[in-house]
């Protein structure tokens, strides 16, 4: 009789075991979920983070951690209504993980339910600026440009005079071209070095906040080629050698004319160009010439005809150039004189003249 029973009840137990634990209440089932993690950034130095509710929670537990960093238990909710909370005093432009779990307490023990998924929170905007890069510089004006990967709703322009001066806010750009960000800055002076910095800014729910500022970048208001103030030609009769009178511009580099011994080549660029526009009628004709410059002067008495010559800012030159067959300048309704010089070890050219 005793062994008839012991068996009843090991079966009795066997079938308390697998019945389901929704059969004895929900509780720890629904307890078991694992809370939704959130955080968004709200200032420069805060991050609010917020939560789903857990069923028969008594409250939460969060922790916070930087990247690559072990986390570290930072407030403890008490209030189970309670699904937000504000992480102030945070490092400005930096960036934070965090994750949350839900207790309940049973017999005067606290029982924790299941983290959740970490989630990364910004204070401030974290991200670096790629950039800026100089696209152009003139006697009046200065352009570059930049692209910034994070949220930003603008950015703000700084310049200074010098690399560790004061930098002073001179605009604010809105609207960017595609992945780029650029600026023109106007009010500069021709011949003077200027300094820049970026700093891209967003709008979180009403509250400004600052990105980190760029690195700066050093251009000069004067121009990328060299430029040719003005320039006239001496012998305008049909000849096989014309001589051109070039001023350079007074913001423009060294530029360097060099003599071409060889009438073959032209990718050395020691040449003149002349173009001129005809028209006849409806019809339009644009004839190129190609001179080679065969002599350089000073002063335009003494020409060397070997090797180069140096022309600063402001200074002038004299330019002869020779070609196969007569030609003769200015006889076309337009004319367009470009003078290909050495420049930096590369071909360029003196255009607009």
């Amino acid at each position: 009789m005793k062994k008839k029973l012991l068996i009843i009840v090991t079966a009795a137990a066997l079938t308390f075991a697998l019945l389901p634990q929704a059969a004895f209440g929900a509780s720890s089932v629904f307890f078991s979920d694992r809370p939704v993690i959130k955080a968004e950034t709200t200032g420069q130095r805060t991050i609010k983070v917020s939560w789903t509710k857990v069923k028969e929670a008594k409250g939460y537990e969060l922790y916070r951690a930087l990247p690559g960093k072990a986390f570290q238990k930072i407030k403890t909710v008490k209030s189970a209504s309670s699904l937000t909370y504000t992480d102030k005093d945070r490092k400005s432009n930096t960036s934070y993980y965090y994750r949350l779990k839900a207790y309940k307490v049973t017999k005067g023990k606290k029982v924790y339910g299941r983290y959740s998924w970490s989630v990364r929170g910004d204070a401030g905007l974290p991200q670096e600026v790629n950039g800026p890069w100089l696209e152009a510089s003139g006697e009046k004006g200065i352009g570059f440009y930049w692209s910034y990967d994070g949220k930003a709703d603008g950015c703000y322009i700084y310049r200074s005079e010098s690399e560790d001066g004061d930098f002073s806010l001179i605009d604010n750009v809105t609207e960017k071209e595609e992945s780029y960000w650029n600026y023109a800055d106007d009010g500069v002076k021709g011949g003077e070095t200027y300094f820049y910095k970026v700093q891209p800014y967003a709008d979180c729910k009403g509250t400004l906040v600052k990105g980190r500022m760029s690195k700066a970048l050093s251009a000069s208001a004067i121009y990328d080629q060299p430029v040719a103030a003005k320039s006239s030609l001496i012998n305008g009769k049909a000849s096989n050698e014309l001589i051109f009178k070039v001023t350079m511009e007074t913001f423009s580099y060294d530029t360097v004319f060099a003599v071409s011994t060889d009438l073959t080549v032209e990718k050395e660029q020691r040449q003149v160009t002349l173009q001129q526009s005809w028209k006849n009628g409806d019809a339009e004709e644009l004839r190129e010439t190609f001179l080679h410059i065969s002599g350089l002067s000073k002063d335009g008495i003494t020409y060397t005809e070997d090797g180069s010559v140096t022309a600063s800012g402001g200074e002038t030159i004299y330019i002869k150039a020779s070609c196969s067959d007569p030609v003769s300048v200015g006889t076309g309704e337009t004319s367009r004189i470009i003078i290909h010089c050495l420049y930096d070890g590369n071909a360029a050219m003196l255009d607009n003249l």
